[in-house]
């Protein structure tokens, strides 16, 4: 990235294009089991981001023909969409599920449970944006600490799908 980030928001070009793309400052939340292209594409159309759990595709060739729909659905007038995904050490499809972040370049992605720091560069490869979601300050800290340069999305509930969207509504404003 040319120039470096914004406040911390990532490429300016793309900050810009979210705003001017969405009506609302809101996010259709990655919900576990329920979220999927349907959902993401009708909101996307409607003005809000529309975001998917990348773990909803049960197989990786799902999620190819998820991400492959929804490129050739939502249209650069609509609200940009986002790919929601697991970081934790844990994961076992994290790199096979960057490898498709890098291939579909996904405006905006939503990282959980674990440090963003391995998608930065792939997002940020293609100018995107990077959204840290996290349930308590100790996560915060982790999404911020090796990773000044995103947003995070602190949650009032312990629930990693019920965000309360400051960074978003400064990024919007």
């Amino acid at each position: 990235m040319d120039g470096g980030p914004v406040a911390g928001l990532g490429d300016p070009t793309m900050a810009a294009a979210l705003r001017s793309r969405t009506r609302l400052p809101v996010i259709a939340a990655p919900m576990f089991l329920i979220s999927g292209p349907d959902l993401v594409i009708a909101a996307c159309r409607a003005g809000i981001i529309g975001a998917f759990p990348a773990t909803n595709a049960r197989e990786l060739s799902d999620l190819d023909g998820w991400c492959e729909r929804i490129t050739l659905e939502v249209s650069r007038s609509d609200a940009p969409w986002a790919m929601n995904l697991i970081l934790h050490s844990t994961y076992q499809r994290t790199a096979a599920e960057l490898e498709r972040v890098a291939r579909f370049q996904p405006p905006i992605v939503i990282t959980a449970l674990g440090s963003p720091r391995n998608a930065l560069p792939v997002v940020h490869g293609y100018s995107g944006l990077v959204f840290a979601d996290v349930v308590d300050l100790l996560q915060a800290r982790k999404a911020v600490d090796p990773a000044p340069n995103v947003p995070s999305l602190m949650s009032r509930v312990r629930s990693p799908y019920a965000p309360a969207w400051g960074g978003l509504q400064r990024l919007l404003g």
